[in-house]
Order: C-alpha cells, then structure tokens, then sequence
C-alpha cells in the first residue's frame, strides 16, 4: 500500500490511506512517502467506545474486510506507541465525516 501511494504521489494525485496503523513504524512510513513525494500529510487517529466498535464490525457483510469483533479486542488490547496524529472521536461517523471533509479542503486540489 505504501508503495503504490508513493508512485500515485508521483503522478501528482492525492491519496488516502485506510488502515489501522497500529505500530510507529507503519505511521512513520506512511508520513515518510507523503514528505518523500513533497506532499502535505496529515495523520488521523480514530478512537470510538470499543462496544460500538465491535457492534459496527458485527454488523458489516457483504465488504472486503475480514475483520470481527475480536479483531478490535486485539487492536485495543495492543500498544500502538507514541501516536502524534490528530486523535478524533469516531463515536458520532457523521461528526467525524464533516471534520474530515473540512481537514480535506485545507489540502491543494481537494
């Protein structure tokens, strides 16, 4: 994923990272090929109640994920280290995604 974002930044596109991010050296890597291309990043960090999470991921079908309730069990369960990214709430998605569509609009060509 890292690779193909960093030849995407090559073309001069934008590109948006999903995934969990768990250890600094995924974070690091991710902010390393954004800085590598010269462009901007920002780094989210998204927490939520871990019941809703697990409810959330109960109640998926039909998607590509393969994660479950007890894959949340695990991510919060492990330390993630120092996180330096912009924490938010993911508890209310429709919050969250108006934060983000504001975040984005700070970037050149969103």
């Amino acid at each position: 994923m890292i690779r193909l974002a960093g030849r995407i930044l090559a073309a001069g596109h934008s590109v948006v990272l999903d995934a969990v991010f768990l250890k600094p050296e995924e974070r690091a890597a991710a902010e390393a090929v954004a800085h590598a291309a010269g462009a901007p990043f920002r780094g989210l960090w998204l927490q939520g109640v871990p019941e809703q999470l697990r409810g959330r991921l109960a109640a998926r079908t039909d998607d590509a994920s393969d994660a479950g309730p007890a894959v949340v069990d695990e991510q919060l369960a492990a330390d993630p280290g120092p996180v330096k990214w912009e924490t938010f709430d993911a508890d209310d998605p429709d919050r969250l995604a108006a934060r983000i569509k504001t975040i984005a609009g700070g970037f050149p060509g969103a």
